[in-house]
């Protein structure tokens, strides 16, 4: 009987252990500077939407998060490599299925991917009532490298093949346009919104609506990081930090 009670009790003991290693002591977290959602503010302080999620759910958790920006490029090849634990936000394709563990939940939903082209230099004359497709024909768009913007933007650029120049972020892409060096800049209306301000540039730009899809976007997990945790779990507790399942940017 003894012997009995003893191997229940290292089995309850066993499952004890394991709960408690589904979730980890710390999560390294890769992204690109996108306002709203993580950037350096005018102080150099680290703010944003997720930066102020991840704070407070390593408040109500424990779990330490650390968030470092770089590039698109470097932050998918950092968590790639094992470097750090997690992307976000990553838009799930097959190809990034291949290297990177998605959870079934999103992180946040972009609502609507635009156009976006200087306004008219003359006096009150307005842009032609022209399809995205028509204005973009022969045209030069920018967008954040490695940054995907959902199925109608992919269609659109497949179907009239513009010419597309990638580059480190949604700010130097508005930064050329502003300049004149390309003539569309392709990407989520809530960022735009948001590097506009901080550029200043509010008056310079009008926004063409490309579509109806939302796309969700997720943190991403290394392989390596997904075979320790549950990622699920982890999902889970990341989420009920906030009232709503997912941010959604109108």
């Amino acid at each position: 009987m003894v012997k009995y009670c003893l191997i229940i009790l290292s089995l309850l003991l066993s499952i004890g252990v394991n709960a408690t290693a589904k979730l980890p002591v710390s999560i390294s977290i890769a992204a690109p500077e996108i306002p709203p959602l993580v950037y350096f503010d005018e102080k150099q302080q680290l703010v944003g939407v997720l930066v102020e999620k991840f704070n407070l759910f390593s408040h109500k958790t424990g779990i330490q998060v650390s968030i470092e920006i770089m590039t698109w490029a470097r932050a998918l090849a950092q968590v790639q490599n094992n470097k750090h634990d997690a992307l976000m936000p990553a838009i799930k394709t097959p190809e990034r299925e291949f290297f990177l563990a998605f959870p079934k939940q999103a992180l946040i939903n972009f609502k609507s991917s635009i156009l976006i082209k200087r306004k008219s230099q003359q006096q009150g004359q307005q842009s032609p009532d022209k399809s995205p497709e028509a204005l973009v024909q022969g045209k030069t768009i920018a967008k954040a490298r490695s940054m995907l913007l959902g199925d109608d933007i992919d269609a659109l650029i497949t179907r009239v093949k513009p010419s597309v120049v990638e580059v480190n972020s949604v700010e130097d892409a508005l930064q050329m346009l502003d300049l004149g060096r390309v003539d569309f800049v392709a990407t989520d209306k809530a960022i735009a919104l948001s590097v506009i301000n901080k550029l200043s540039l509010a008056d310079h730009f009008e926004f063409i609506k490309v579509g109806v899809e939302s796309s969700d976007s997720y943190l991403a997990f290394s392989q390596e990081f997904a075979k320790k945790y549950d990622i699920e779990k982890l999902m889970e507790a990341i989420l009920a930090v906030n009232e709503s399942d997912i941010f959604t940017l109108h």
